[in-house]
This record gives C-alpha cells, sequence and structure tokens, in this order.
C-alpha cells in the first residue's frame, strides 16, 4: 500500500507561473467550464483555481506565442480609401482575454 502512495506523489508535476498562465489560455479557449476542463487535462481542480486566482490578482501578462507574429505590417496603397475631412472613424481591435482596443475620431 505504501507503494502506491509512494506513485501518486512521484507522479505530481511541479508546475511555474508561466507553465499556468498558459493552461489557463488553454481553459479560456475550451468553452468547458474549470471542473470539465481539469477532468480532461488531469489537473486539481483546486490547484487549477488557486492559481487562476493568484494570475488574476497579480495580473501576469500572457504568454507570448511564437506560433503567430506579434506584429503585422500595415501599409498603404494608392488604391486606398481615404476618408473626407471631417468624417468620424471607429477601430476596435480584439486582442484576446476579454482586451479590446478602441480607437476613435469623432468630428
Amino acid at each position: 500500500m505504501n507503494s502506491t502512495i509512494n506513485l501518486s506523489k512521484q507522479s505530481r508535476i511541479r508546475r511555474g507561473a508561466d507553465q499556468w498562465q498558459k493552461i489557463i489560455q488553454q481553459y479560456q479557449k475550451s468553452g468547458q467550464t474549470q471542473a470539465e476542463f481539469c477532468a480532461e487535462q488531469s489537473l486539481a481542480l483546486s490547484t487549477f483555481h488557486r492559481w487562476h486566482q493568484q494570475l488574476r490578482a497579480v495580473g501576469l501578462p500572457h504568454p507570448v506565442s511564437h506560433e503567430e507574429p506579434v506584429f503585422v505590417e500595415l501599409s498603404s496603397t494608392q488604391d486606398s480609401v481615404t476618408m473626407p475631412p471631417g468624417k468620424s472613424w471607429d477601430v476596435e481591435l480584439q486582442l484576446g482575454g476579454d482586451i479590446v482596443l478602441r480607437l476613435r475620431q469623432r468630428c
């Protein structure tokens, strides 16, 4: 019986804040409840909840994914549409994680 206890303790994985931030981002994209996600990923719900709260409280930045470009160059072409002077415009960028950047010009 002691060997079973030792095996379960050995199978625990220690994760750092960066790893937990990535896990939480995966959860947010999953559309699952915390309990469903943790069961599927073999995570302790209490540990997940504690890390989720800690990272929100500290406000750690989201880890950068190297799969997608960080910056995208935008250039103007001669065929682009130009706004006449005195016209209002709105630009809205959804940055993920419920963060939205809005730029507006009101005339």
